[in-house]
C-alpha cells in the first residue's frame, strides 16, 4: 500500500529517513557544514518522494570552486504543497471568499502556523533573513494595508472637501457651497459603485487592492 508523505520540496529530501520523523530530527541537529555540501554535490535521489531530484535548483546565489563543485550558497527556499478540503468549506466561507480561491479553515490554521513558527519559533535566526509567501499572505498584507490607510483616507476626504469649499464658495454665510462640495466628491463614490458593478459583471475577480480605487477618484479630482 503507498504511503503518504508530507509533500515539499526542499534540500531536506535528502536526509529525510522516515518521513521527517524522529530519526530525521535527530540526522539532522547533527549535520554540519561539510556535510550539507557534500551531501549537495553527490545526492541527487529524493527520499521522500523516491525520485531523482535536482537539488541545486533549491539554492540561490551559489558558489562554486574551480573544478565546479558547490562550496557555498546565499539563499534556499522550501516549498509545501497543500490540498484543500472543498467538504469542509461553509457557505459562510465561500460567501466570505473575495480574494480567490475557496479554503478550508484548517488550512488556514496551518499557513498562520507556518508563519508564526517560521518568524516566532526559531529561536537565535540572527545573520538569516526569511520570506514568507503562502496563500493567505496576499490578503494579509493588502488587509493590513488598506487598514492602516483608513485615517489617510479620512483625513484626504476632508482636505478635498475643504479644498473644493474654497475654490466654489465664498468666505461669508451666504455664499457658501457645502451641499455642491458634497455632491461633488459623493461623485467620486458613485464612480467607485460602477466600476464594482463593471467588474462584478464580467466576471473579474475582486482583491483588497481594488480598495484604492477611491484613492485615485479624489487624486484625478
Amino acid at each position: 500500500m503507498t504511503e503518504y508523505k508530507c509533500m515539499e520540496n526542499s534540500l531536506l529530501e535528502i536526509w529525510s529517513e522516515d518521513n521527517y520523523g524522529e530519526n530525521t530530527d535527530e540526522l539532522l541537529e547533527n549535520l554540519t557544514q561539510e556535510d550539507i555540501i557534500k551531501a549537495v554535490n553527490e545526492i541527487s535521489y529524493s527520499k521522500v518522494l523516491g525520485i531523482q531530484q535536482d537539488f541545486t535548483k533549491y539554492l540561490g546565489s551559489i558558489e562554486r570552486n574551480s573544478s565546479g563543485h558547490i562550496i557555498g550558497a546565499k539563499a534556499t527556499y522550501m516549498r509545501f504543497f497543500g490540498k484543500v478540503n472543498i467538504s469542509a468549506i461553509t457557505e459562510d466561507e465561500i460567501e466570505n471568499t473575495s480574494k480567490g480561491s475557496p479554503v478550508d479553515q484548517a488550512t488556514l490554521d496551518w499557513e498562520q502556523a507556518l508563519i508564526e513558527t517560521l518568524t516566532q519559533k526559531l529561536g537565535n535566526s540572527s545573520g538569516y533573513e526569511y520570506y514568507i509567501n503562502v496563500a493567505k499572505s496576499f490578503a494579509d498584507l493588502s488587509a493590513e494595508a488598506i487598514t492602516g490607510d483608513a485615517f489617510v483616507f479620512g483625513a484626504g476626504t476632508a482636505i478635498v472637501f475643504v479644498y473644493v469649499q474654497m475654490m466654489l464658495g465664498r468666505f461669508n454665510f451666504v455664499e457658501q457651497r457645502p451641499g455642491l462640495s458634497s455632491v461633488g466628491i459623493c461623485c467620486c463614490f458613485l464612480g467607485l459603485l460602477t466600476c464594482y458593478g463593471v467588474c462584478s459583471g464580467l466576471d473579474l475577480v475582486f482583491s483588497p487592492m481594488h480598495a484604492i480605487i477611491p484613492f485615485s477618484c479624489l487624486a484625478s479630482g
